[in-house]
């Protein structure tokens, strides 16, 4: 052990002359009896805990190609989708339109949102790093606020069932509060962490915003395919007309599939970046430092399959359940009757959101072990869910503390920059187009912070340690503050 781990206050200490917590021989017992070796400390691990439980560390796998076959069918549809978008992108009647005057004042208002966001980001990057603890706490309380204000709205206005249903939610999110309260200082403590990482690689956001950009130029040849594939037109009602219907399906399947491995991907890269700063600092720092390229490297060459993979079972979900919503709509506006039907159809809603949030959620960790180790998609799925069962932390994982407090943050800053637009432009609209993009680059701005940190988590999980030999200080934040919090859950340094 270096010094700076032996310098730490543990839980279970040393006996000394200032120290008689535990002595020689009961701290050697308790050390012995959580399967330490002889030249191990202890810290977190109470002597009164026996746990023979083992876990086996992730290994870096070899460089090839992973779950290839669906890496071939994602890039063949996007590159017929985009190719024939580009080809008959001139065809479409929405260019005899584009006014150029028009399109200027859109670049205008477009790099004045992108210059008040990074003013704001910034700002945000330096309240999270100083008041972590402070912001999460006020986010928690903050919804029960909003709450409250909907529920005297709503007796102001004479809605009793609606002022129930706020006043009951108000209670629910006043117990929420007050019962994670206790958990804020760890979650506090990842956040710090994955804001140190990200900050000595800052040059990460680079990979979010360029997906971005990618994924919206696919999106324009989507529209282009889609609209004369179809023969969407409007007529004298402006009403919309499909004469051909069919190419409807297919279109939105890819297109939910495109989304998804464009969101995972990020979060891949990401994974694999703060990794690195935690187990071997010295290749990730720099703006676009050797850890930022390799792990984009690896994601989109040998894990791209993986990722693929991972993305087309979320992405089926989607489309499903966009199918029996779709469904719903008809039913609504047609108003057609139909007790049976119309249960069906609210049952198949609620089973298949419920299935692309398990989906989800598993993702969120199965690509961590993608992007750290190189894992298959099923292999890194089942790896990383043995290693929280192993470890008792399958409680731990289930806080969502700092993810609820950035989507807050992320609304906050959606709305200054819309707000600032607004007042540097006098176009019509502007608040509208800075809020929305505001709030879609202030989203992107914080999948990044929540992916290092559930990234920080795996690797606290599996290897303890090596935040101990690396990163002292915020190891030893993270450790009192896991003591105060999880007690009865070990981490072994």
């Amino acid at each position: 052990m270096d010094e700076e781990q032996n310098s730490s206050e543990p839980l279970l200490e040393r006996s000394d002359p200032s120290n008689t917590t535990l002595g020689d021989k009961e701290y050697d017992d308790a050390r012995l009896s959580a399967g330490l070796g002889e030249n191990a400390d202890l810290l977190a691990v109470p002597a009164t805990v026996n746990d023979d439980q083992t876990w086996e560390r992730g290994e870096m796998q070899p460089t090839r190609f992973r779950d290839w076959p669906y890496a071939i069918v994602f890039l063949s549809q996007y590159v017929l989708v985009t190719s024939y978008g580009s080809i008959i992108v001139h065809k479409l009647p929405l260019l005899e339109h584009v006014n150029g005057d028009r399109m200027l004042e859109a670049l205008e208002i477009l790099a004045s949102v992108g210059i008040f966001f990074g003013l704001y980001a910034f700002f945000s990057f330096w309240i999270l790093t100083k008041l972590g603890a402070a912001f999460i706490e006020i986010s928690l309380w903050t919804s029960v606020a909003i709450s409250v204000m909907c529920t005297i709205l709503s007796l102001v206005h004479g809605y009793a069932f609606a002022a129930i249903m706020f006043g009951l939610n108000s209670l629910f999110c006043a117990c929420y509060a007050v019962a994670v309260k206790p958990r804020i200082p760890f979650a506090a403590a990842n956040l710090n962490a994955a804001i140190t990482a990200i900050t000595k690689n800052i040059g990460i956001f680079l990979i979010p915003f360029a997906a971005m950009f990618v994924h919206i130029v696919y999106v324009v040849m989507w529209i282009c395919s889609l609209t004369l594939l179809t023969g969407a037109t409007f007529d004298e009602s402006n009403n919309l007309e499909v004469p051909r219907p069919g190419w409807v399906f297919p279109f939105v399947f890819v297109l939910f599939w495109t989304d998804q491995v464009w969101s995972n991907g990020v979060q891949t890269i990401v994974a694999g970046v703060v990794a690195t700063w935690y187990f071997d600092p010295a290749e990730a720092n720099g703006c676009c430092s050797k850890a930022v390229r390799s792990s984009a490297k690896r994601a989109m060459t040998s894990s791209f399959g993986s990722i693929c993979l991972g993305s087309l079972l979320v992405a089926t979900i989607q489309f499903l359940d966009w199918i029996v919503r779709s469904a719903r709509q008809s039913r609504a506006e047609n108003r057609e009757s139909g007790v049976c039907e119309a249960l069906l159809l609210c049952c198949l809603d609620c089973i298949l959101r419920i299935l692309e949030d398990i989906l989800t959620y598993f993702n969120k960790w199965a690509f961590i072990y993608v992007g750290i180790y190189g894992y298959t998609y099923t292999a890194a799925g089942s790896k990383v869910m043995a290693l929280f069962q192993q470890r008792g932390w399958t409680v731990i994982i289930n806080d969502n503390l700092v993810s609820n407090a950035l989507v807050q943050l992320s609304f906050i800053v959606a709305l200054l920059v819309g707000i600032t637009s607004s007042f540097a432009f006098s176009y019509a609209g502007t608040i509208w187009f800075g809020l929305g993009l505001g709030f879609y680059l202030a989203l992107t701005f914080a999948n990044v912070l929540v992916s290092a940190v559930n990234t920080i988590i795996v690797c606290f999980a599996e290897a303890p340690q090596d935040l101990q030999r690396n990163h002292g200080a915020l190891s030893r934040q993270m450790r009192e503050a896991w003591n105060k919090v999880y007690p009865t859950v070990h981490v072994i340094y």
